[in-house]
């Protein structure tokens, strides 16, 4: 009962510790979260503004290419800009439902429309700004055609260096708010664009029908120390600033930041409501997980306590099952711990029985120790016989000697196995062993070790002299050379001469006679011919044992080697077909050899290579002789290292010199052991792959670039990217460019996709030509490319590859079109102060290139300069 309530309580107390440790868990995730959620929605924000800001840029300098192109075709081609026939062309050119309709303003103010109305405009200030040369972007107005608000673009039109008027393009209002919506942070949020005075100017929702934004503000609580006064001076000052604030009872977060257009500001703001929501439903997901791992914790901890028991139980029963299954073993059983005592860790019955002690007279006079009950003369060499034995197998044999409490001597053959305890290293090893008196049988052997050495085969005693006689021969050796006893004796003196093998009996005689008189064993290999005429081989061994009547004679054995012959005979057969199968193949074989550090290859290898193999010292005449390429001696060191360290096998591909050159080899070896596991021999083959890896590497090539300008491809470009500043130093001064064609879609639009794509070309060309083979270029959208200068020498360096871009763009012209100007941007982030990743500095060019159209582009600009 107490242990199944101090179960319980363990089991209670683990659970509450869990159920604490996700409560905190959850809390300090809950912290952080507000947190994260918080910053990473004002970044995602700000981000959001500048995209919009962007497109804006984008947007409204597409418009007043678009502008400039149409004025100068009015210019070039229509002597009167105010005729039927150039109003008629710049009604074609409507392709906007929010464009209203296009004017041609003469430079007194006269304004002659598409839509055939004439009015007069002096007083405006966008047509002055024009007149002046200046392109430009009114305030929202109201029209004087139709009293619609409006927005007006303008540019001048120019002849013979002179102004002769001003194109006009009216749009409605919602132009500006359509294109908020575009890029609008999502459905919750709301994008205004006002002016440094708060005047609403384009908005992507109802703004409560106030049309000054500031007025509005006027009755917002703002959070975090900021004030409305703040705001304004911000707005004055042409900054940009993210404010958290609290209107209508409704929290919002706002970032604003000037469009670089009249004194016009765009306000992007999302409720804080959109941050809650997400922070709900990831705590709640988050809540449910540390639920299910709650759970699922206390499943397993339950499971494994359950188990542990079931198996200590089961344990204890396989325990007492052992015990009385070895008490009724006919012999002893005995665990032995591998110390200086071998000590008894566990005993049968029968092991006090044989030694006539009990258990409790083994434990006082020996301390369950094992080795004082070993007979003395053999205590030491058997101990040292077990141990050396462990060192090389589990498994351990041994007789010995031991004495029982009477002082009677037996004869013991012990085997057992080794049994390492895997849970404590420290824990000496144990030995299971089993125990059989064999002191009968050791008495019979000593007794028949007289007659015969135990050796399977004829035994018989010959004498050598003018003939070789046989004295004496066992049952064996008749049965061995296919004769009976009467057959033998019936060949007469010269018997044993007979039965030899026609080929072999001059170097058999000659060899017995040789050694006749010296006091050496005698021991020669020969074929004997049988009876039927079947034919064995017989390995004669024998020992000279004279006796006062007759010498020499010897005592030999005669063993049936005829297996073994034949395996060898096997084996040299096998040999000559592995021989002729490396000549046959097209792949070169070696063989390395661990005790002599020699190496052999087949033929094919001078064949292939036209060179000399090195047959020693391979890793040091390898490098020496140049057999393999220098980028890949690491890889051969590497692979030729880890068979030196126990490998069973290897695969490689290295590219080894050959005739005409270098070409690739694909390298397979399998390693053959000796019986104490140590490597004996590599044995391998080097196929040639060298067509397969070069359309390999075609392939991966094609895959890396851009189809159109060959350059590498998006992806390519920000894998190499990543790749080179995880690895560089950190104090290298790298610098990452983004390049953009100025006016690009206007080129498309105007001269044909065709065209454009020449001129992606050119400026593909250009980029090779300026930058470095090592430093990475590649195309990542339309028109807009990215460079990697690496290790740049100074800034100055940089500023002079930068100017370079600039300058090159104003050579390429497009062979049907010579007079047309193309002119390319360029931003600029530097990894030591900009970023230390692809996306961290493409965001900050990207910004620097923003800045730099901002100038009026063909220019570049530095992020640390933004």
């Amino acid at each position: 009962m107490n242990k199944k309530l101090t179960f319980s309580l363990k089991l209670i107390l683990i659970f509450s510790l869990l159920i604490l440790i996700c409560t905190l868990f959850f809390s300090q995730f809950q912290i952080s979260l507000d947190k994260n959620l918080k910053e990473s929605t004002q970044e995602k924000l700000s981000y959001n503004t500048q995209q919009t800001l962007y497109s804006l840029d984008k947007n409204y300098i597409d418009t007043f290419a678009k502008l400039k192109i149409q004025a100068d075709t009015l210019s070039l081609h229509y002597d009167d800009i105010t005729s039927n026939e150039a109003l008629l062309y710049l009604s074609n050119q409507i392709d906007n439902h929010f464009l209203l309709r296009m004017a041609i303003m003469t430079s007194d103010g006269t304004s002659y429309t598409t839509d055939g109305k004439t009015q007069n405009n002096v007083s405006r200030e966008y047509f002055k700004q024009a007149l002046a040369g200046n392109n430009s972007i009114s305030d929202v107005l109201q029209s004087s055609v139709d009293e619609k608000s409006i927005i007006v673009f303008a540019v001048p039109i120019h002849k013979d260096n002179t102004t002769i008027g001003v194109l006009r393009a009216t749009y409605q209002s919602e132009y500006f708010s359509d294109l908020l919506k575009a890029n609008t942070f999502d459905n919750t949020s709301l994008s205004i664009i006002i002016s440094r005075s708060g005047n609403i100017i384009a908005s992507t929702q109802n703004t409560q029908n106030q049309s000054n934004w500031l007025k509005i503000l006027e009755n917002a609580n703002f959070q975090d120390d900021e004030t409305l006064s703040h705001i304004i001076d911000n707005l004055a000052d042409n900054k940009k600033n993210t404010i958290h604030y609290i209107l209508n009872n409704q929290e919002y977060y706002a970032n604003f930041q000037p469009i670089g257009l009249n004194d016009w500001y765009l306000f992007n703001i999302i409720p804080a409501e959109t941050i809650a929501k997400q922070h709900r439903e990831i705590s709640t997901n988050a809540l449910a997980l540390c639920i299910k791992v709650l759970l699922l914790l206390l499943i397993v901890i339950l499971a494994t306590i359950l188990y542990l028991k079931h198996s200590f139980n089961e344990l204890q029963k396989s325990k007492n099952t052992l015990e009385a299954t070895t008490n009724n073993i006919n012999g002893v059983v005995i665990v032995l711990s591998c110390d200086e005592n071998l000590t008894i860790k566990y005993a049968n019955d029968s092991y006090y029985s044989m030694l006539n002690y009990t258990r409790d007279e083994i434990h006082i006079k020996f301390k369950n120790a094992f080795y004082p009950i070993i007979y003395p003369p053999d205590a030491i060499t058997t101990f040292n016989s077990i141990i050396e034995q462990l060192k090389s197998t589990e498994l351990i044999s041994c007789e010995f000697r031991i004495r029982n409490k009477d002082g009677t001597i037996f004869w013991i053959l012990l085997n057992g196995q080794c049994v390492n305890n895997q849970e404590d290293i420290q824990t000496p090893p144990t030995i299971n062993c089993v125990f059989i008196d064999i002191t009968p049988m050791k008495q019979t052997t000593q007794e028949l070790e007289t007659l015969t050495n135990s050796i399977p085969g004829g035994v018989a005693k010959i004498f050598i002299g003018s003939n070789i006689s046989i004295l004496f021969a066992n049952d064996g050796y008749y049965e061995l050379i296919g004769y009976t006893r009467d057959e033998y004796i019936a060949l007469g003196k010269r018997a044993l001469a007979k039965i030899i093998h026609p080929r072999d009996i001059d170097r058999v005689l000659s060899y017995l006679r040789a050694n006749a008189h010296k006091n050496y064993p005698i021991k020669i290999e020969y074929r004997v011919v049988h009876k039927d005429k079947n034919i064995s081989w017989v390995l004669l061994h024998g020992n000279r044992v004279d006796d006062e009547i007759i010498t020499p004679v010897f005592q030999c054995v005669f063993i049936d080697i005829t297996h073994s012959k034949e395996l060898q005979r096997t084996l040299e057969l096998e040999s000559e077909r592995y021989r002729t199968l490396a000549e046959l193949s097209d792949d070169i074989l070696f063989e390395y050899n661990f005790a002599t550090k020699s190496i052999s290859f087949s033929k094919k290898y001078e064949e292939v290579t036209g060179l000399n193999p090195p047959m020693k010292n391979i890793r040091k005449n390898f490098i020496e002789y140049q057999l393999i390429y220098d980028e890949d001696i690491e890889t051969f060191l590497g692979f030729y290292d880890s068979f030196k360290n126990g490998a069973s096998s290897g695969t490689t591909e290295l590219r080894l010199n050959k005739r005409q050159g270098y070409s690739w080899y694909k390298l397979q070896a399998v390693t053959i052991f000796n019986f104490d596991k140590t490597p004996k021999l590599i044995i391998g083959k080097i196929a040639n792959i060298d067509s397969h890896k070069q359309e390999t590497d075609h392939l991966r090539k094609l895959a890396e670039r851009d189809t159109l300008t060959q350059l590498y491809n998006h992806n390519t470009t920000i894998s190499l990217i990543n790749q080179y500043l995880n690895e560089c130093d950190e104090s290298s001064y790298n610098a990452l460019i983004i390049i953009d064609i100025d006016n690009f879609k206007a080129i498309n639009d105007t001269f044909g996709h065709l065209n454009g794509d020449i001129v992606l070309k050119m400026v593909s060309n250009n980029l090779r030509i300026l930058f470095r083979s090592t430093d990475i270029i590649g195309r990542i959208g339309g028109d807009e490319f990215v460079v990697l200068l690496k290790n740049v020498a100074s800034k100055e360096v940089l500023l002079k590859k930068a100017t370079g871009i600039c300058k090159f763009f104003h050579t390429i012209h497009l062979k049907d079109y010579p007079n047309y100007k193309i002119s390319g941007s360029a931003g600029i982030a530097i990894n030591l102060d900009d970023g230390s990743n692809y996306d961290e500095l493409l965001y900050k060019a990207d910004a620097a290139l923003y800045k730099a159209k901002r100038k009026g582009k063909d220019c570049f600009a530095l992020y640390d300069e933004y």
